[in-house]
């Protein structure tokens, strides 16, 4: 159950330079949102906008393209129009929206700067991931759910990206070209 501090909460640090929970008195990570012994919320300010299921369409349709690639090339996502190429050579690369807080492990790739935190995109939730020839998706248990051409993941399994498949966090809409 997650509570929310009271007025008078407050929070001290250990010799360690890590923080004690107000509530349990345990440990934790400065930047850490959620104590990590009590589930006791410390900030309120950045967490994933709920999103509403209903404005998720759940049409599904089938993979779209060739899925083995015999030489490296780019991944390319669109975004609302927009071309965004991943780093060549990558192995595993997690894709989300960048946090305010210095200390909380930041996306590789940003997707802020297409309206993410509105759309419900979690600040680490996706992983693509490549092996040999091959490209996978990797839901990183994100609040607002993830989207391959239509189906929702469920759990961390990886999944086989093709190219011209269509992706969504939340309700930003992506396409996979390589």
């Amino acid at each position: 159950m997650l509570t929310q501090p009271s007025s008078q909460a407050s929070t001290e640090t250990t010799s360690t330079g890590l923080l004690r929970c107000y509530n349990c008195g345990q440990p934790y990570r400065p930047g850490e949102l959620i104590c990590p012994h009590c589930n006791t919320r410390f900030a309120k300010g950045v967490d994933t906008r709920q999103i509403d299921l209903k404005d998720v369409p759940t049409n599904p349709v089938q993979p779209r393209g060739d899925a083995f690639v015999t030489s490296p090339k780019p991944i390319i996502l669109y975004v609302e129009g927009q071309r965004l190429t991943l780093p060549e050579g990558f192995v595993e690369i997690v894709v989300g929206r960048r946090s305010p807080i210095a200390d909380d492990p930041q996306p590789d790739i940003d997707l802020g700067p297409f309206g993410a935190e509105e759309k419900g995109v979690s600040r680490r939730h996706i992983r693509l991931k490549r092996k040999n020839y091959l490209t996978y998706i990797i839901d990183l248990g994100s609040s607002n759910g993830t989207w391959l051409n239509g189906k929702r993941l469920s759990g961390p399994a990886e999944r086989l990206l093709r190219n011209g498949d269509e992706l969504r966090l939340g309700t930003l809409a992506l396409t996979v070209r390589f």
